[in-house]
């Protein structure tokens, strides 16, 4: 049983999700049902160590997908909507690098995709977005 990532494998990972997110933001409603399945992911992700500290940026990544495919938000680049999408979509695959179902290193794989998309621009994105978030008015 494979217990951990390297990076080099994160990194493949996530560029390979990140092309397939590319095609998938062509489909609005094929990017709202990856988000649904990824929000009712959340609660599980609470219980999982590896993961449970990025479930913040996790959910606001959610809010950003789903603003920008429905053009309420445009402000953040292709680029980092795709790598966003990406991480996504590598999250709500039960069978990855590390299949989801294995006790304690289940989320590992997942936790290090999704910082690679942080390390890539998402972060700062997502506190642009978080900052835009407060001045709406819904």
């Amino acid at each position: 049983m494979k217990e951990n990532i390297t990076k080099e494998e994160a990194t493949q990972a996530f560029e390979e999700k990140e092309r397939e997110a590319e095609v998938l933001l062509g489909d609005k409603e094929g990017v709202l049902n990856v988000v649904q399945k990824a929000l009712e992911m959340i609660e599980k992700l609470l219980n999982s160590d590896a993961i449970k500290g990025l479930v913040d940026d996790i959910t606001t990544t959610l809010e950003l997908i789903r603003d920008y495919v429905t053009g309420r938000y445009k402000e953040v680049p292709l680029h980092i909507i795709a790598g966003a999408l990406g991480a996504i979509l590598y999250l709500v695959m039960p069978i990855d690098l590390i299949p989801d179902f294995i006790p304690v290193f289940g989320f590992a794989d997942d936790a290090a995709v999704f910082v690679l998309a942080l390390g890539a621009g998402l972060k700062v994105e997502l506190e642009k977005y978080r900052n835009w978030k407060e001045t709406q008015i819904d």
